[in-house]
């Protein structure tokens, strides 16, 4: 329940989202020059193209984000009230965050006037009304039934809860937890297009391969590294990467997004010589072989012992990758490190029936998915292989399907959040048990707790792990990245300014 109160000693009000900026240098923020102001030979453009290999909605809501795509366009979108920042960690955007365990309270003081994108203030009623829809509809975060209140002051808010979770800062930094109007979602085009807007765009355009991008005025100067008025990201299939590559040069196409398992040993000294900056985020994508209940315990142990066995021959098509044991990476505290040491010998024992596995036709055409599906076609010649388009990516994770073989995008901050994607595991990990560990407030247990779902479900043989990749950006030379503004991953375009250098 929301509860609304006044307070008179402040008159704060409330703000939207974008970079990173701590509460002590707000005061001499707000006096700062717009960093798109750095004296530069080269001029500032007026639009910016963006290549990504993601799809997009054609509507958006941040509390129920399932693509890649919709992420990213979330994250210029909307305004958060806080990010992790590469430069500073943990840190105040819009508002300052605090979180005080010893009272099991989070208090959310807005650092200036949040405007949407016609120049209107959003009332602290409406920020109030946003976070308790948050935490009611996110598909991402089960922590809804430890808020006991949420109260509206005139200059924060105050969530009250029974107890605040070990990875309470992580979910705030989700788009989950964005700062939006709850009436203008589903976001559109068409639907609010200006009044929706709290982040550092506006959406001008929208389908399934391109979202155009128009630079949002009243989003806070000091929290833009750049004035470009227009910024478009442009879909191309995974399976064009390696050509894509050839294409692009420094000047014409300035940032680009490449899945670390589409590329070969030589694609970034390719793309170094062609004037772009590499830069890697580690473990960004796992790649696996899901096994829905339509798979019988038998079948399901003949399989994922011959898969286990492709591991590292399938690795050797895509030299980015390392071996993957779990969803997580090995080298978290919840990620296993190796296969079960009592994995028995692969048998040539033949499936009791015939099923179905599915993946996209474009992540077929990339060697390392190639080749998984060459072995399985080798040692399971009787497995009906079906390769749906990207408009049909839902068909993955239907009843059609009963063994997928997927790229899965692995979340920097909360691993809670990449169990609930997976939709097969629903009757192994119920979503009771996904809140219980969501609301551990104990890192160790936690972290343990994690690792025996980990255990469980490999000794289910639910799904194969195959390899672990990096996110690749390739900018510019040109381009310069304020990391006091970007965050932990992916293509953030409001935090480039044209170098001085």
């Amino acid at each position: 329940m929301i509860h609304m109160a006044r307070k008179t000693q402040r008159t704060r009000r409330a703000v939207p989202v974008a970079a990173a900026v701590s509460s002590a240098a707000a005061a001499l923020a707000l006096l700062a020059m717009p960093l798109s102001c750095t004296k530069s030979n080269r001029p500032e453009p007026q639009s910016l193209t963006v290549n990504v290999p993601f799809v997009f909605s054609e509507q958006l809501d941040p509390r129920a984000v399932v693509t890649v795509g919709d992420q990213v366009v979330s994250e210029h979108t909307f305004g958060f009230h806080s990010r992790e920042s590469i430069k500073t960690g943990f840190s105040s955007v819009l508002s300052d965050v605090d979180f005080d365990k010893t009272h099991n309270t989070i208090e959310i003081r807005p650092l200036r006037p949040v405007l949407d994108g016609t120049g209107a203030p959003i009332a602290m009623q409406e920020i109030c009304s946003s976070l308790d829809s948050s935490l009611k509809a996110s598909v991402h975060s089960a922590i809804a039934p430890l808020v006991t209140a949420i109260r509206c002051l005139d200059d924060k808010i105050k969530i009250e809860m029974t107890t605040l979770p070990a990875n309470i800062r992580f979910l705030f930094t989700l788009a989950d937890f964005a700062v939006f109007r709850p009436a203008t979602l589903p976001f559109s085009p068409k639907h609010h297009p200006k009044s929706g807007v709290t982040g550092p765009y506006s959406i001008d355009a929208m389908t399934t391969d391109q979202v155009t991008l128009k630079l949002n005025p009243h989003y806070p100067a000091h929290l833009r590294a750049n004035g470009i008025a227009e910024v478009t990201f442009r879909s191309y299939p995974a399976s064009e990467a390696l050509s894509k590559i050839s294409e692009w040069d420094a000047q014409s196409s300035p940032l680009n997004y490449l899945y670390g398992y589409t590329l070969d040993s030589g694609s970034l000294e390719k793309l170094k010589t062609k004037g772009y900056r590499i830069r890697q985020t580690p473990s960004e994508w796992l790649v696996y072989l899901g096994l829905n209940p339509s798979v019988s315990a038998p079948d399901r142990k003949i399989f994922a012992d011959a898969a286990r066995t492709w591991r590292k021959e399938i690795l050797s098509q895509s030299p980015l990758g390392v071996p993957a044991y779990s969803l997580s990476p090995s080298d978290r505290p919840f990620g296993l490190k190796g296969d079960p040491a009592d994995l028995p010998a692969t048998d040539t024992k033949a499936l009791s029936r015939v099923y179905t596995l599915g993946t996209l036709d474009e992540w077929a055409k990339v060697p390392m998915f190639a080749a998984t599906l060459d072995h399985i076609k080798k040692r399971f010649p009787e497995m009906k292989i079906k390769l749906f388009p990207r408009t049909q990516m839902n068909e993955l994770y239907s009843s059609r399907v009963s063994i997928v073989l997927s790229p899965l995008g692995i979340s920097p901050a909360d691993p809670i959040n990449d169990f609930t994607f997976l939709s097969e595991l629903s009757d192994l990990i119920p979503r009771a048990e996904l809140t219980k560990f969501s609301t551990e407030s104990d890192q160790n247990r936690f972290n343990e707790g994690l690792l025996q779902i980990e255990k469980r479900v490999i000794a289910a043989n639910r799904w194969v792990p195959l390899g672990h990749f990096p996110g690749v950006v390739a900018e510019a030379n040109w381009l310069e990245r304020d990391e006091s503004l970007a965050w932990a991953w992916g293509i953030q375009t409001w935090t480039y300014r044209v170098s001085s250098k």
